[in-house]
C-alpha cells in the first residue's frame, strides 16, 4: 500500500509540475573524450565527441583534452569569449566554465558551464579546408 501510495503522490507531483526532469545534458551519449572530424561544405570541422564518434557528448571541470582543445578554440576564436590567459590549453578548469557558462547566458541556454548537446549546436566552430588552411566559423 505504501509503495502505491509513493508512486500516486509521485505521479501527481510531476504532472502538477512539482518535479522536473534532468536538463537537455542527459541527452548525452557519454562524456567526451577526443574530437572526430566532420564535413562541412569543402572543408571540416573537429569537434568534441565519445569515444565511439559521437558529438552528442558532455565536458566539464576537470575534463582535459584535444576535445577541451577544440571547444576552447571555438569559444575564442569563432564565439569571441576568452577561455583565459591560458587560452587553449585543453584543461577545462575555471576560466574554460565561466566562458562557457558566458556563451549559454548570451544563446539563452540553462547557464550551468557545462558543455553539452545544446551548448555544441548553439556554438559557431572552427572551419578548416582539407589541407588544413583556416576558412571561417559556422554552425554545423
Amino acid at each position: 500500500m505504501k509503495r502505491q501510495l509513493a508512486a500516486f503522490g509521485a505521479a501527481a507531483a510531476t504532472v502538477a509540475g512539482l518535479i522536473t526532469f534532468a536538463p537537455a545534458a542527459s541527452a548525452a551519449d557519454g562524456y567526451c573524450s577526443t574530437a572526430v572530424s566532420v564535413p562541412y561544405g569543402i572543408g571540416r570541422s573537429l569537434i568534441p565527441s565519445t569515444s565511439g564518434g559521437s558529438t552528442s557528448c558532455l565536458m566539464e571541470n576537470g575534463s582535459s583534452g584535444d576535445d577541451v582543445v577544440q571547444l576552447q578554440r571555438s569559444l575564442a576564436e569563432c564565439n569571441g569569449i576568452s577561455v583565459g590567459r591560458w587560452g587553449a590549453d585543453g584543461e577545462y578548469g575555471g576560466d574554460t566554465e565561466s566562458a562557457v557558462r558566458t556563451f549559454q547566458q548570451g544563446h539563452n541556454l540553462s547557464p550551468d558551464g557545462i558543455y553539452g548537446p545544446a551548448t555544441r549546436s548553439a556554438m559557431l566552430w572552427n572551419v578548416y579546408d582539407y589541407i588544413g588552411n583556416w576558412t571561417g566559423c559556422r554552425h554545423l
